[in-house]
């Protein structure tokens, strides 16, 4: 059985003067250079390709960006994603901000109530996060995750599973964007989420079945990770399974983070067709063992 992980809900809440003071606007304005250098008398001229965007509160130049790049205001964002939460009588905080270092990226951490934690197992207690990013470089868009938190091993090991993600690039209409993305998918994967960690705590596993699976599935091919799989999978259950195969690909699986990352896109993938694929492997290995037995006849 593994602890519960520290619940969310407890950090402290940030006050509103603290999310202001940390979610500084930013606009965008022309570019200007002189091309003779500057001189008290020379006259500026606009740079036809770019734009310069800049911090609002201080006036410093974060970065220079297109023509058509258009800056999103993350406090707008975040109060967008707050309300509809609220909206659906849904508890949240925000207890997190984090800002680059030179104020062109945004992170806001945003904490369920506790009783949206889940327990697809006992001692299981799975978190909900929301994490809303913004970048004013460029490079980046706009991005909301709604993320599991689990507890994947008994030294602490945390996993992060995402269930949602909405993506709107700072170009066109981007409230429409903000605000339909919100309004179809922010509610709906909170729910979503619930059913399917509920569906892999209360589906059982047959274990003979499941390590038939773990011997011919690419996922972790090695021998040593299909013997770890089997060995973790402790109370026959989807949830059991699916945690064994994220410990594994943690603590054993390769050393950069791209290639466990790239197991875990495998990972999800298959999970939602595990039942289907268990039960092909039993067909699989009752036609093998029928031609085993054939040629052992002759």
């Amino acid at each position: 059985m593994r602890r519960p992980t520290p619940n969310p809900y407890n950090w402290d809440q940030m006050s509103d003067e603290q999310i202001n003071s940390q979610l500084y606007k930013v606009e965008t304005q022309e570019l200007y250079y002189y091309p003779q250098g500057y001189n008290p008398y020379s006259t500026p001229v606009r740079m036809p390709c770019g734009k310069v965007a800049v911090r609002m509160d201080t006036k410093q130049a974060l970065a220079t960006v297109g023509n058509v790049y258009k800056a999103i205001d993350t406090k707008r964002a975040l109060d967008e994603a707050s309300f509809r939460l609220t909206e659906a009588e849904i508890k949240h905080k925000v207890v997190r901000i984090d800002n680059s270092s030179n104020g062109a990226i945004q992170n806001v951490l945003i904490a369920l109530d506790h009783e949206y934690n889940l327990e697809p197992a006992v001692g299981d207690v799975l978190e909900q996060y929301f994490m809303l990013g913004n970048s004013y470089n460029g490079l980046t868009n706009l991005w909301l995750n709604h993320f599991i938190k689990r507890l994947t091993c008994l030294n602490g090991a945390m996993s992060n599973t995402k269930d949602f993600s909405l993506n709107v690039w700072h170009k066109g209409d981007t409230n429409r964007q903000i605000n339909d993305g919100l309004n179809l998918y922010l509610t709906e994967s909170i729910k979503a989420t619930k059913e399917l960690y509920e569906y892999l705590g209360n589906t059982k596993i047959d274990k003979a079945r499941f390590d038939m699976y773990v011997d011919v599935q690419q996922i972790l091919a090695g021998e040593h990770y299909k013997e770890r799989i089997k060995e973790e999978t402790t109370d026959n259950t989807m949830f059991s399974a699916y945690q064994a195969f994220t410990k594994v690909i943690t603590h054993e699986y390769g050393r950069s983070v791209a290639s466990k990352l790239n197991k875990f896109r495998q990972l999800n993938k298959e999970t939602n067709q595990w039942e289907k694929l268990f039960g092909k492997v039993l067909e699989m290995v009752a036609v093998s063992d029928y031609y085993n037995a054939r040629e052992r006849n002759y």
